[in-house]
């Protein structure tokens, strides 16, 4: 008999596919599939534990906001921590050794034109929220040593994208050191938590906004030296300006993208740097030619990371021993919950399951 495993799966259900709606959690189902046999420099891993990203949502629901459409029959999660079980032939790795996976499988290291979108382990790429994973060997890094399966799961892909965004964007040292420079931080998901831990370890003053004062107090904990609450300034960027004494920020890391560039490029100083890496806020009108032009000012789009970034990331994370912000954990049976958790934007930091 060949041996099977069980894995979540997205089928086309719903009658919608508005992410918003309660209803697209019907397209998240289990299913039983045959266990695969690793081939050359390919391992099969014991997933432990996976997370969400807002991605997961969009793809559950099969939204047309997604750039890459969803196949049926997918299972989400990109980001995930588990252990060898089998290798192949020529393999790296071995049986027993703990790993976290990597988002992509084209850009190892060096300049991110050797990316291509369709493999980003978006719509079209099997995801973590299953037993097992036949994966590629170059898809697998070490898992830091102090972490547990779902602190591992956590830091994955939000931690890499961080490391990118501070330490890849032109306003680091040598050494990833931010010593002397300040971080402008939005919100409180994944990254924007990462964030925050990684700029304060590195020596930045990190500026953090949010919505509500139990998030910054939160954020707080986490490393920012400075608070503000969007919610009671949402010209957020004349706070930031106070706090600087009109000169701005070094860094801002956007995660909301349309409907805070605006902000962003006000807050961020002259010849300073925004990253944009999210697009969690609608799309509006804003130009930012002048802006832009008139301050020196540049604007960077970030599309997750590399290979390479991945073991900075637990490099940096064993360094510091940073431990991720995790707002909700789940069994594997609560998946749909889990996924209903992240609907509702309230959780602070990342969303587990432990498989």
């Amino acid at each position: 008999m060949t041996p099977t495993y069980q894995a979540w799966q997205i089928h086309p259900v719903a009658a919608t596919t508005d992410e918003k709606s309660p209803e697209v959690l019907q397209n998240l189902q289990i299913h039983t599939i045959p266990k695969p046999i690793p081939g050359p420099r390919q391992a099969l891993v014991r997933i432990h534990a996976a997370s969400l990203n807002y991605r997961d949502l969009l793809t559950t629901a099969f939204s047309p906001k997604y750039p890459v459409p969803t196949v049926p029959g997918l299972s989400p999660c990109s980001d995930g921590a588990g252990s060898v079980e089998a290798v192949g032939e020529e393999s790296k790795w071995s049986p027993g050794d703990e790993v976290l996976f990597v988002l992509q499988n084209s850009w190892v290291d060096g300049d991110v034109s050797a990316f291509d979108f369709v493999t980003l382990g978006g719509g079209s790429t099997q995801g973590l929220l299953q037993q097992y994973r036949l994966i590629d060997d170059a898809l697998l890094v070490k898992k830091p040593k102090h972490l547990d399966w779902e602190e591992a799961a956590a830091l994955a892909g939000a931690g890499a994208t961080a490391v990118n965004a501070l330490f890849h964007s032109g306003v680091s040292s040598p050494g990833f050191d931010l010593s002397g420079k300040t971080v402008l931080t939005q919100g409180s998901g994944g990254v924007s938590c990462a964030a925050v831990q990684l700029a304060a370890a590195a020596g930045a003053r990190v500026i953090a906004t949010s919505s509500s004062e139990e998030k910054l107090k939160l954020l707080k904990g986490l490393g920012a030296s400075d608070l503000i609450n969007y919610q009671t300034h949402p010209e957020w960027a004349d706070e930031v300006l106070k706090l600087t004494h009109g000169r701005g920020v070094d860094l801002v890391v956007d995660v909301a993208g349309a409907g805070t560039i605006e902000q962003s490029l006000r807050a961020v100083r002259q010849g300073g740097t925004v990253v944009i890496l999210g697009f969690l806020t609608e799309s509006k009108t804003y130009d930012v030619v002048f802006p832009l032009i008139l301050g020196a000012k540049i604007v960077r789009g970030l599309l997750v990371a590399s290979s390479e970034m991945y073991k900075e990331t637990v490099a940096l994370a064993e360094k510091y021993k940073i431990v991720p912000y995790i707002g909700e954990r789940f069994g594997w049976s609560q998946a749909r919950e889990a996924l209903s958790a992240l609907r509702s934007g309230k959780v602070v930091g990342k969303i587990t399951i432990k498989v």
